[in-house]
């Protein structure tokens, strides 16, 4: 796997979201995205 580049968590779920997601609140600082495919994502 390559490198990725320095990114912030609100950047990466924006990105995410913006792929179609429904953000939804995790516990504590996380959050929950909930993908078209019934995937879902945990960013901190």
């Amino acid at each position: 796997m390559g490198r990725l580049r320095g990114i912030k968590g609100h950047e990466a779920v924006r990105a995410v979201v913006r792929a179609g997601g429904v953000m939804r609140q995790g516990k504590g600082d996380h959050v929950n995205i909930k993908m078209p495919s019934g995937a879902i994502i945990t960013l901190p």
